[in-house]
């Protein structure tokens, strides 16, 4: 009696069942039960061949991150301490610095759902450790100027939130890329100066796939609300890794109270007046703007004032789109709200030694009406408390 030949369909299928169980657990592992994994930006695993008789040449050695080399080359540092002679005029490499920093040199301060990191670091030394965790964590950088103290990521897909039913979980084990999530992230990170150090503030904006019908046959992305619990955790990642330890990181963040912030109506506006001083204010409102959709185009430091263009949720922004019929039977247009790309310039004075006062005013720094003044000083102060 002949046996059974193995057809190449049946060989598929037995490599499939075999792949599938070895990573299952692997696959459970590394999504289940946390609140964020985000996809890891694509690698070039293999650069440009380079002919036996000839050696790969560094990048320039001012161009480096402080001790760090690519791996099988000889970097310039150790062709030079080997009897290699340098250029004439050649900038002579910095000293690598540590990799981690201590605990000590870094906290994170909390008031209400506003918390920020406190680096003692100058912005030099932290900035290419900003962006190696922000790669690590999975995002690629769409803003990087550290002359304005600005970092933003690109929209990355929130693979946490996909659900883990025992199909997902066995197909999602070999075919990683057949089920995406419905929502997408992206960070703002802010590095504000301050006496021995940085401040560095975290802002979350995320995005969500939803129907516009109940048919369910028309899907767009919609702004969802930031949300302050992925902005806590990223800096507790920050922290852990600017220290190599998580447990620090974890326990850190403890409320230290709540400072007075009260919205006052005055006769040139409606003003957000603030119980401290105008260089925490100040961190405060910028970090603030961010999260209230104002989004921040300039600043200027010296005269309190941030440049900022309003960029709505979606809930607002239902109000202000309106169909073809809706214009035409649905009245005159409200004037008197925020409007999508409206521009502001936002002043932030001191009024003494522990007060300071945020309005809002036109483009060119003139009054806004009352009702646009309110609202706006009502959005803002509600993302400072």
């Amino acid at each position: 009696m002949e046996l059974n030949k193995m057809t190449p369909f049946k060989l598929l299928l037995i490599a499939a069942a075999v792949s599938t169980a070895a990573g299952c657990a692997s696959y459970k592992e590394a999504v289940e039960g946390q609140k964020t994994a985000y996809r890891t930006a694509e690698k070039r695993e293999q650069g440009l061949e380079v002919p036996p008789d000839l050696t790969a040449q560094s990048a320039d050695e001012q161009f480096l991150i402080p001790g760090e080399s690519g791996s099988g080359s000889v970097s310039a540092s150790s062709f030079y301490s080997g009897g290699g002679t340098r250029p004439a005029g050649a900038r002579p490499q910095a000293q690598a610095e540590p990799v981690l920093v201590s605990s000590d040199d870094v906290k994170i301060k909390r008031v209400g759902n506003l918390r920020s990191l406190e680096v003692k670091m100058p912005p030099e030394q932290l900035w290419p450790k900003l962006r190696e965790f922000w790669k690590d964590t999975g995002f690629e950088l769409a803003v990087d100027d550290p002359k304005i103290g600005l970092m933003e990521t690109n929209w990355a897909e929130n693979r946490a939130n996909i659900p883990l039913d025992g199909i997902r979980k066995v197909i999602g084990t070999v075919f990683d890329g057949l089920y995406s999530s419905n929502t997408r992230d992206r960070y703002r990170t802010r590095v504000e100066p301050i006496q021995g150090g940085v401040e560095i503030f975290v802002t979350h904006r995320g995005m969500e796939e939803n129907y516009t019908d109940q048919a369910q046959s028309n899907l767009v992305w919609m702004n969802r609300p930031s949300d302050p619990e992925l902005e806590a955790e990223m800096l507790n990642r920050l922290m852990a890794k600017l220290t190599g330890d998580e447990k620090a990181a974890a326990a850190a963040g403890r409320p230290v109270g709540q400072e007075l912030i009260s919205v006052q109506k005055k006769p040139e506006g409606t003003a957000i007046v603030l119980a401290e001083d105008f260089p925490l204010a100040w961190r405060r409102v910028g970090f603030g703007l961010d999260r209230a959709g104002f989004i921040v185009e300039d600043r200027d430091r010296s005269n309190g004032v941030y440049y900022v263009k309003y960029i709505p949720d979606s809930a607002s922004a239902e109000g202000e789109k309106k169909g073809f019929f809706g214009k035409i039977f649905g009245g005159a247009s409200n004037d008197k709200s925020l409007k999508a790309d409206q521009r502001f310039q936002v002043v932030v004075a001191p009024e003494g030694d522990k007060s300071t006062s945020v309005k809002f005013t036109s483009e060119r720094g003139a009054a806004v009406d009352a009702a646009i003044s309110e609202e706006a000083a009502t959005k803002l102060a509600g993302k400072l408390r």
